[in-house]
Formats: C-alpha cells, structure tokens, sequence
C-alpha cells in the first residue's frame, strides 16, 4: 500500500474537490474501498492509480503533472521529474535580473538539458519581458513537453526558443555560438555514475537514463560537467553567471572541474535540505567573438 498522503493527493487530482470535501463528509481515510460510498462511480479509477503507484509508476507520472516553483508542468516519461530542490537554485538566478527597465540589449537565458523546462520557464515567468531564453535539450520527446509547458504558461514565441541537440555534438556548440552571448546559463546535467545505485531505486527507475547518468559512463559521474564547464566560456557574455546543479557529494568535484575551465568566482548553494546542490560560476575570460 502506498502512503496515505499519496492517496489522497490521486484522490484530490482525480475527483477535483479538495481534501477537506471529503473530510467533512466522514472520509478519514482515502483508500478506494471507503470512497465507494461515497463516490462509486470513481473508486474503480482510484483503485486503478493506487495499483499502478504500488507496482512503482511515480506519482507525477499518473498526475501527467507536477508543481514547481508554485506553477504546473505537464511530465512524463521522457524527462526528469522537476524536484523542489531545485527552487533555491532559480531563486538564486532571479537574482541575477535587475528590476524591470529597457536594457541596451536584451538579456539572454540558457538552459542545457532542459527537459520539461521547469527551470527555464520558471526564471521567464518572473522576469522582465526584456529576458528571452532558449532551452536546449537532446530528446525530441522532452522539447515537445517542454514546449507545451512554456505555451501553458503563456510565454511567446518572443522570448523563447527551444533547440535539439546534445552538448556531446561541436554542432550544438556552432548553433549556440550563432545565438550567442548568453548572459545566464541554466543547467541540470547527469551527474550519476553508470554503477549508482539510485538509477535502480524509486522514481529513478522510471526516468530517462540518459538525463540521470548520461550517455557516457563515467566513473564519478561528472563526464557532462566536464564537458560543459569547458565549452562554456565560448558562448558567455561578459559578466556572465552559470548555475549548475550536482549531487550533493560533488560539490568539491564539481568547484575544481570549473577552476581547471577558467571561472575566477565560484559559489556553492544549497537544496531545502541545506545539502550542497548547485553552483554558481563567473569570472571566466569570455570567448565570443566581438565580446
């Protein structure tokens, strides 16, 4: 049996009216078998979704949504589940903006690995219209639900863009250098090493490897970072931040790979749990041609 919070939570999404509803109706309870007096006609769905969720299908991925940031985004198999401790890492970006004015130039958002676009959109949604971004991710299927999440959110064309590709390919790299200088860079990379046992534990098992482990094996997990920290600076605009995330036993890892790549200001953040997550890199010489 699944936990009585999850219960409820398939119960609430499922029949539209809050827990309370039901609460004040003699429901203690959310199992299916107490529902049927009360709603017979939805117990059998219930049941349904408390079975699939006990055989291991991640609650998101039968909500077919998830909440980040205070906002919903549509989810399934083909990205990564946004997680709530990623909400610091976007609060530190936030940041970053100035209040709403008319800059000389627009101000230009990155996101590597996109996946749903829970970041990207995330930062959008709070900032001047003067800020476009472009999400990059390699999975055709992730850009499409990224791409209904950014609609869903009302953000136009304007200030959005999404691109396919993988970070691995100089392809990529030449598209990104045509629409460069990038003034904030997103990214969530994988992080897992291919031997970890968490890709075979809860919703892991349910998510894309690739966005977890990546394409690569690499014994600490950090071959993408790797990657990434060293192509960057070819794109950056002057003055320009990084925020990258990493497990939360990499941070030392993570602060050399970026020193060994250029980047003089490097900061480290953490998750709700206080657990070292994320890091923030600048100071790195730009490469862009013209900056």
């Amino acid at each position: 049996m699944i936990p009585s919070h999850e219960v409820w939570h398939l119960l609430t999404w499922l029949s539209g009216r809050p827990r309370a509803w039901w609460m004040s109706r003699g429901l203690d309870r959310g199992e299916p078998e107490a529902v049927a007096v009360l709603w017979p006609e939805g117990a059998k769905a219930l049941e349904t979704l408390v079975a699939r969720r006990s055989a291991g299908v991640p609650l998101a991925h039968l909500l077919g949504e998830w909440s980040f940031y205070g906002r919903r985004f549509f989810v399934n198999r083909h990205t990564l589940i946004p997680r709530a401790d990623s909400e610091p890492m976007v609060e530190a970006v936030l940041s970053e903006f100035p209040p709403p004015r008319r800059p000389r130039q627009p101000l230009r958002v990155l996101d590597l690995g996109t996946g749903t676009g829970c970041l990207l959109l995330s930062v959008l949604a709070d900032c001047p219209t003067e800020v476009a971004g472009i999400g990059v991710d390699q999975s055709r299927a992730a850009l499409a639900v990224a791409r209904a999440n950014g609609v869903g959110l009302g953000i136009g064309q304007e200030r959005l863009q999404w691109l396919w590709g993988s970070w691995l390919e100089d392809a990529v790299w030449h598209r990104l250098s045509g629409l460069a200088p990038f003034d904030v860079v997103l990214c969530n990379p994988p992080y897992l090493a291919g031997d970890d046992p968490h890709l075979a534990q809860g919703d892991l098992l349910s998510e894309p490897r690739a966005a977890l482990a990546g394409l690569i094996d690499s014994a600490d997990g950090l071959h993408d970072v790797r990657v990434v920290l060293q192509r960057l600076p070819s794109i950056l605009a002057p003055g320009a931040a990084v925020f990258l995330e990493h497990g939360w036993t990499q941070r030392e890892a993570v602060l050399e790979i970026a020193a060994q790549a250029g980047f003089q200001d490097r900061q480290g953040g953490s998750d709700l749990e206080g657990r070292p997550r994320w890091v923030r890199l600048a100071g790195v010489e730009c490469r862009v041609a013209g900056s």
